[in-house]
């Protein structure tokens, strides 16, 4: 059996287009702003850290820290994932200094006035003195 060559008939219009006209292009996706290399995990790490710095403390610091370990994993980029990293923890050591001051202020220093102590008696050379005449 041979085998049998089919060719296919080429259009006039391909062959008398110049070698030069002819151009490949590539396709090269569009760049946007969110197309920085920084992984998402470590953005919201460092959004994480400076929200606990501001306002809620070790609620948000804790996530920051875990995201920021996270993300120095996952983005080839790592400074946001640091920045999550020390923000968060610094918020959680200063909330845990600020609590251990107000433990030994309030709780273990006791109060400054003792209410279980008896008044305070005159002594008995000063109502002495005031008896004389």
């Amino acid at each position: 059996m041979a085998k049998e060559v089919i060719k296919k008939p080429t259009s006039a219009v391909t062959k008398s287009k110049p070698a030069a006209a002819t151009k490949t292009v590539e396709y090269q996706p569009a760049t946007d702003a969110q197309d920085s290399g920084d992984h998402p995990i470590a953005i919201t790490s460092m959004i994480l850290g400076v929200v606990s710095l501001t306002a809620l403390g070790p609620i948000s610091g804790i996530p920051a820290v875990i995201l920021g370990i996270i993300g120095l994993n996952k983005s080839p980029k790592k400074g946001l994932s640091i920045a999550g990293i020390v923000t968060g923890g610094a918020s959680i050591i200063i909330t845990f200094i600020v609590v251990a001051m107000l433990f030994l202020l309030f709780i273990a220093g006791g109060s400054p006035v003792e209410y279980n102590q008896a008044p305070i008696q005159p002594s008995p050379l000063h109502h002495t003195v005031y008896n004389e005449t």
